[in-house]
């Protein structure tokens, strides 16, 4: 994934002193993220368990495919809450399964046919593998470091 982040970067014809300003400020989103505790939020299509379910190594936490999990203050652009769910799965040497694509939403997104969608979706499209990237990046370690899922 460090290599992603780094041929993004070199992609978007970003100078040096621009690269190293973007690397000190995703280390500085992923210290943050670090300290930050994800929350397992019950929503509509989202079913938490019940009682905290392990692994067999005990190592990870069993969470259903389709949690999702809220980073308060992490989007980038705003400091919006971000809400991560799960696209696809990868099966990991033990056959668990972990996040192999994450998505976000972020909570200050308007509805599509609000007047100031335009404006958000601008300013939250900006160079977005130098901005949002590395956040994901960080935040599917993050989780897959801590869960795997289970088919509920």
């Amino acid at each position: 994934m460090a290599e992603k982040f780094i041929d993004a970067m070199i992609e978007s014809g970003l100078d040096y002193d621009d690269m190293i300003r973007v690397i000190k400020l995703a280390k500085q989103r992923f210290h943050e993220m670090k300290n930050n505790i994800p929350i397992q939020v019950p929503g509509k299509a989202v079913m938490v368990l019940p009682k905290k379910r392990f692994s067999k190594s005990g190592k990870y936490r069993l969470a259903q495919e389709n949690s999702a999990f809220v980073f308060p203050k992490l989007c980038p652009y705003c400091n919006g809450d971000l809400k991560y769910s799960i696209n696809s799965m990868i099966m990991d040497d033990n056959g668990l399964w972990m996040a192999e694509d994450i998505e976000s939403d972020c909570s200050n997104c308007p509805e599509w046919d609000d007047p100031k969608f335009h404006q958000w979706i601008e300013a939250h499209s900006q160079m977005p593998y130098v901005i949002q990237l590395p956040v994901d990046m960080a935040v599917q370690k993050w989780i897959n470091e801590r869960f795997r899922f289970i088919d509920r």
